[in-house]
């Protein structure tokens, strides 16, 4: 998921906030995405928002309402859920002026009868720009200040100050004899490039360019020479309406809807905008919104009735995608693309994830885990009343573990999440292996030692040595496969 926002302000502030690969200016608000699907909103629902590292509550809404009181102090009356949405899934947050603390990664939880039944991350990161900046990005057809600071004590000599194009040694700009040179600059600068004269005193040569156009784009280079030698230089690359990339993920199960969120500023809708949803490994049409409206007949056949703009929305920048009648084909990943002019200027992915119906999922589990408990208390039962020990904690060991095995081998294991499914993948097989190994060897050692002492001299110590060897080099094996 990928938004792009462009907020009014000024540039030399040297401090930008970026959400999800999003500008915005310090001390601004911000808008973290949240989306359930409508069919849960009738449950008795708990929505968290947790900073991630540290699992600090920045909002929750429980029992139909925002609770305020519960949240970490730092967020009082600075984080607000859009309230009047929230009858649609909508349990984003806004986040009101923002500081340097409130850096990091946010993740909205959705809780129905206790069990997690949407997640949903966002990461909000924090960048500063300085002066002599290494990149500004602004909009078409406005302007920016492309910063130049020296010494003063540079001032006192001879200095000629010269703004280029790095890629074209193009003048923009020149500053020699005491004065700027305007006639001396490239004519498509003409002007449009223009020094603060009153802030030249005190070292200030940076530059403002007017009605910027696309072909502004590029890399400055603002050079000062005192008597023919270099003595200060600052680079500076212009962006134009960027294109953002960023990839959330959405889980949701099957058969359910989903909404895909997009989200457009504001200043990108006029004539000419044009909106493409496409599955990513595929480049297949999923919606399209052109000249003014969707393009239902644009998509491709599967997604018929099935992929829908919120129309009401589109005035507002929203262009979220609802995805109904969830199938197993729909998991991949998911691009929204705004183009303006047949020129990309905004993109946003999103990684859809599909899981199993929750009474499919029990049933599952209930036929992994039953069946191998059963025979579990069976043997105990057995090595209780007539077995033998050392069977019975064989046996025991191997129906206790066999779950393991069985989940790392179900097909829809990927169906996990979290530290569940990290555990399963990497360490379920592997565990099974070693806690048995090491039971049933040390129930043949046992056997060993019992019988062993049913020998004398030799042939004693020959049986414990060939068990020890066979031990050591069952363990050597474990340790090859597993760190080699």
């Amino acid at each position: 998921m990928q938004l792009q926002y462009w907020i009014t302000g000024s540039h030399d502030k040297g401090f930008l906030v970026q959400h999800c690969c999003n500008q915005i200016f310090l001390g601004s608000s911000v808008v973290l995405p949240c989306y359930v699907d409508k069919h849960v909103l009738n449950q008795s629902l708990v929505v968290e928002w947790r900073r991630t590292g540290s699992e600090t509550l920045v909002h929750l809404y429980k029992d139909g309402e925002s609770r305020a009181e519960a949240q970490q102090q730092d967020y009082h009356d600075r984080v607000h859920f859009f309230t009047d949405q929230i009858h649609h899934g909508n349990f984003s947050l806004r986040l009101d002026n923002l500081t340097a603390k409130d850096e990091g990664e946010y993740t909205c939880t959705v809780y129905s009868d206790q069990d997690c039944v949407y997640l949903s991350e966002t990461n909000l990161t924090l960048t500063f720009t300085v002066e002599e900046s290494d990149s500004l990005v602004v909009p078409l057809g406005g302007s920016v200040v492309l910063p130049c600071q020296i010494n003063k004590r540079l001032l006192k000599k001879r200095l000629k100050v010269e703004w280029r194009r790095t890629d074209s040694e193009t003048l923009v700009h020149l500053y020699q004899d005491g004065e700027s040179r305007a006639e001396k600059q490239q004519q498509d600068y003409h002007d449009r490039a223009h020094f603060f004269t009153d802030q030249i005193q005190h070292g200030n040569f940076s530059l403002r360019l007017d009605n910027l156009t696309a072909e502004d784009e590029g890399r400055y280079t603002c050079t000062v020479y005192s008597e023919k030698d270099c003595v200060y230089s600052a680079i500076t690359d212009l962006e134009l309406w960027f294109e953002v990339k960023h990839s959330c993920r959405t889980l949701a199960p099957l058969g359910s809807s989903v909404v895909l969120p997009c989200y457009v500023d504001e200043l990108l809708l006029m004539e000419g905008l044009e909106v493409e949803w496409r599955r990513t490994d595929s480049e297949t049409l999923v919606h399209l919104y052109q000249d003014g409206e969707s393009r239902a007949e644009s998509q491709q056949q599967d997604y018929h009735d099935r992929a829908h703009f919120f129309t009401d929305q589109i005035q507002h920048g929203n262009f979220s995608l609802l995805l109904d009648n969830l199938r197993a084909e729909d998991e991949g990943r998911y691009t929204c693309t705004a183009y303006r002019n047949h020129t990309s200027v905004f993109s946003s992915e999103t990684n859809l994830e599909l899981r199993l119906q929750d009474t499919v999922f029990c049933l599952q589990m209930f036929l992994v885990f039953c069946p191998n408990m059963i025979m579990f208390l069976s043997f105990v039962l057995w090595g209780v009343s007539e077995g033998s020990l050392n069977e019975s904690v064989s046996c025991c060991a191997l129906y206790f573990l066999r779950p393991l095995m069985l989940l790392w081998a179900a097909p829809y294991a990927h169906e996990f999440t979290g530290k569940t499914k990290t555990y399963i993948h990497n360490y379920s097989y592997d565990t099974e292996y070693i806690v048995l190994s090491t039971v049933f060897y040390s129930v043949l050692f046992k056997s060993a030692w019992d019988k062993s002492l049913n020998y004398t001299g030799f042939e004693g110590v020959t049986i414990i040595f060939i068990f020890v060897t066979v031990l050591l080099l069952n363990l050597i094996y474990i340790i090859l496969c597993k760190y080699f």
